[in-house]
């Protein structure tokens, strides 16, 4: 048997907040202990719309247990 959530087994579809984002757990930051526990990310930054970003996906990474160096051009 799978395990399914009430609302696979009830043919509703899951429900969402009102701004419609998923309330799962992000795939980097699932499960406890920190899966990137061991890990180096050096996160680069050129600017414009990857500035603002690169500020939740740095947060999610920290999460996760990963050790961000962010690493940014004049324009970000």
């Amino acid at each position: 048997m799978t395990d399914s959530s009430p609302s696979e087994l009830s043919g509703q579809p899951a429900s969402r907040p009102a701004d419609g984002r998923s309330t799962e757990p992000s795939p980097v930051t699932r499960g406890a202990g920190g899966r990137l526990s061991t890990r180096r990310v050096v996160l680069g930054v050129c600017g414009s719309i990857a500035a603002y970003k690169a500020v939740e996906l740095c947060r999610r990474l920290v999460d996760a247990g990963a050790h961000v160096s962010p690493v940014m051009t004049g324009d970000a």
